[in-house]
């Protein structure tokens, strides 16, 4: 699998991981994930599930930032991707 691709159980695993976590675990997974290393699938569903509480997040914008410019890098639509995420 390519860092493009993620199966429907890999993407079920992170977010019933992020369900089990603390607020603090989910910023601290927002600060250090490496979207580079990620699949799109991901770096938006993290971004989705965490969104209601972005404001309690410390590292929230600074994901979104990174895992645009990924996307963008990619050749992906981010306007489309990040549809609601982005001001």
């Amino acid at each position: 699998m390519t860092r493009d691709e993620c199966s429907d159980d890999e993407l079920r695993a992170l977010y019933q991981f992020c369900q089990k976590c603390s607020l603090d675990a989910v910023d601290h997974l927002l600060s250090w994930a490496d979207p580079g290393r990620l699949p799109p699938v991901y770096m938006v569903g993290l971004l989705r599930y965490s969104f209601a509480r972005r404001k309690q997040l410390n590292h929230w914008e600074a994901f979104r930032g990174r895992a645009q410019a990924e996307l963008a890098a990619r050749g992906q639509d981010v306007s489309e991707l990040l549809r609601g995420l982005i001001p």
